[in-house]
């Protein structure tokens, strides 16, 4: 088995100074990368496929400073902290289908993103933290995340969403799913350890 990079993010798109990088840690080594096409990058669909995390690795899906990107799986098995994690992403939509949260989250959407759409077409379990994320703080920024969707369809009763440094995201579920938001407290943890780091004890 494959061991995971520093990053153990298993299929990730990032932006580069030669375009918009998708590394496929499922591919044999040396055929990892290649940048999306001119369409891709203008919002044509990319189709993941099957997305099974292995163990050890954070993210089965990792976006990062990118913009006008589609990407739809069949299934997907998450990763020990996300299946799906956005950082300081623009006008980004996420189609899931069977998804199978492995981890803390179904999806953290952080770092002044804006315009995220996240769909989930069958949720088959909970992050144990929360399911969706949005407005944690990362590395990259620490700016507000505005104008997200969030459309779910679960087998599950539930869906718990956490709103930090966000605007109340949209939220479009199925008949029998209840959304339910996290409690207010739970909130102010990534800001505690966001000024512990600055302090230097954390």
């Amino acid at each position: 088995m494959k061991k995971p990079p520093p990053d153990k993010c298993y299929v990730s798109i990032s932006n580069t100074p030669e375009g918009y990088l998708l590394r496929d840690h499922r591919l044999p080594e040396g055929q990892t990368d290649r940048l999306l096409t001119a369409g891709e990058m203008l919002g044509h669909p990319i189709h993941l496929g099957e997305i099974v995390c292995p163990d050890g690795w954070q993210d089965a899906i990792k976006l990062s400073n990118i913009s006008n990107v589609h990407v739809y799986t069949d299934y997907v098995r998450g990763g020990t902290e996300d299946v799906v994690d956005i950082n300081k992403c623009h006008d980004v939509t996420v189609t899931l289908g069977d998804t199978l949260p492995m981890g803390r989250y179904l999806a953290t959407v952080k770092g002044g993103s804006s315009g995220i759409v996240i769909g989930v077409a069958n949720m088959r379990g909970h992050g144990t933290e929360t399911d969706f994320d949005f407005g944690n703080w990362s590395d990259q920024s620490q700016e507000k995340t505005v104008d997200s969707v969030v459309l779910v369809v679960t087998d599950h009763k539930e869906a718990f969403i956490r709103a930090i440094n966000s605007d109340k995201p949209r939220v479009y579920a199925g008949k029998k799913t209840r959304v339910r938001y996290n409690g207010w407290l739970r909130g102010w943890f990534p800001y505690v350890q966001l000024c512990l780091k600055k302090l230097g004890l954390a």
